[in-house]
């Protein structure tokens, strides 16, 4: 039930929920927590619902997807997806994910082969069956499937992922911006992990809007690398913003004194610098009016809607 509603497994052992079973559900206290199900019972679940997607796949024309990223502790991991080429009733194909693969050593184009050949073979597809494998331009994903896949998929072409050709685009748009990266980054640094801080500006925020209704603050967003256009997001919501951040973090150096973070302390001695404000401000406002073309691009070339021409006429 928890899998299937998307419900996080750990939500079972609230003290809240936990009660609510005992009192109110029948024999309640038998239902296991958290670490039991996922030993007991998930990989059984998992397993039942990857062989019913299989059979959906099963005789289908497939579009196979690779995409490395990293977890939260920095490791390399293959996401490794799959799709049929049959398209649904508004035109989009639908991604069902094989398999997650931690690579061990070196992320090459060996590597990479050998977890996508084994997810393939485990999973009972035939080779035959795809007909398209996606992927970003990294060299060694071209280098996967020229020197190893090419030859085992008769029927297959490869076709680098447009958004990620966006993204790359995105980055280097952003780096010459060396003022704003560095307050984006503070910014981001300020409120890392500090619940108190939040809560404070939070306060603040509704003070400044009870006394001008025209102010739109909240909570500034955080960049994520591997959420694409976040770092346009915190600009765009950053620079009507800059006055309000001023008067906090004065107040904020106060409250904290000699215990105030690296970031909050070099914030503060940024923005007594006028000139440098007035040389931020102009940068955002540059990339924000400049970016839009990007940011939409960016957002056209993730649709699950396959629309190869449309998307090269795009470009």
């Amino acid at each position: 039930m928890l899998a299937a509603a998307d419900i996080p497994i750990y939500k079972v052992d609230n003290p809240l929920v936990r009660g609510y079973i005992h009192s109110e559900v029948k024999n309640g206290g038998a239902i296991p927590k958290s670490t039991q199900i996922r030993k007991m019972y998930l990989s059984d679940i998992y397993d039942k619902g990857r062989a019913v997607i299989l059979e959906k796949l099963k005789g289908h024309n497939l579009t196979l997807q690779a995409d490395e990223t990293s977890d939260s502790q920095d490791r390399p991991i293959l996401n490794i997806l799959v799709a049929s080429l049959d398209l649904l009733k508004n035109g989009s194909l639908v991604y069902y994910l094989l398999d997650t693969v931690f690579l061990q050593g070196r992320v090459d184009h060996s590597n990479v082969a050998r977890a996508i050949l084994q997810c393939i073979s485990t999973s009972g597809i035939s080779f035959e069956n795809i007909r398209v494998f996606n992927s970003d331009a990294a060299a060694y994903m071209q280098k996967c499937y020229r020197e190893v896949l090419a030859p085992l998929f008769p029927n297959c072409v490869h076709i680098t992922c447009l958004a990620h050709l966006l993204n790359l685009l995105g980055e280097e748009f952003r780096k010459p911006y060396q003022d704003v990266n560095t307050f984006v980054r503070l910014m981001s640094a300020v409120f890392f992990r500090a619940g108190a801080r939040k809560s404070r500006y939070k306060a603040y925020i509704v003070d400044c809007k009870e006394r001008d209704e025209t102010i739109n603050a909240a909570l500034p967003p955080n960049p994520v690398q591997t959420r694409w256009n976040s770092w346009y997001d915190c600009v765009k919501h950053h620079l009507p913003n800059l006055p309000v951040y001023s008067e906090f973090f004065k107040q904020e150096v106060i409250v904290m004194g000699t215990r105030s973070p690296a970031s909050l302390t070099e914030l503060q001695k940024l923005f007594r610098d006028e000139k440098y404000i007035a040389g931020l401000t102009v940068a955002m406002r540059f990339i924000v009016d400049q970016s839009k073309l990007i940011i939409n691009s960016n957002l056209y070339f993730q649709s699950a809607t396959p629309h190869m021409l449309e998307a090269f006429d795009r470009l």
